[in-house]
């Protein structure tokens, strides 16, 4: 009886390691289709175009990966468009504030052209 238990114990103890050496779906996929799809439908694209882009070429190389059940290559892809995505936020938010300070500064300019261009106006009291 022993004997038989040895082969039978062997192929469930290989079975068990193929499986927990197969690489699971990607987890991270779904969350950057999520990611690219806001920053599409975002100002981010207005800003940071490129970075987007790169996100979407990445996103699609991640689902290729997955559609050929190369999990591996499809969670690599997937993390490097979330990353991409990362990028472009910060890009944006970087080229946005820069703009606001570029129109903040023009309107001190102009608000201190406009108060050289006006003469001073005489505020000597009516009692004297």
């Amino acid at each position: 009886m022993n004997v038989l238990r040895l082969p039978a114990l062997l192929l469930w103890a290989s079975l068990l390691l193929i499986a927990c050496a197969s690489t699971p779906p990607s987890t991270t996929l779904p969350q950057a289709r999520i990611a690219v799809k806001s920053a599409e439908n975002s100002e981010i694209k207005n800003y940071a175009a490129e970075a987007v882009k790169a996100a979407r070429d990445k996103l699609s190389q991640a689902e290729s990966a997955a559609a050929n059940k190369d999990n591996e290559q499809a969670e690599y892809f997937a993390q490097q468009a979330m990353v991409n995505i990362e990028l472009a936020e910060v890009v944006a938010k970087s080229r946005k504030t820069s703009n606001q300070a570029q129109e903040l500064e023009n309107s001190i300019r102009n608000f201190k052209a406009e108060m050289e261009w006006r003469s001073p106006i005489d505020v000597t009291p009516l009692d004297q």
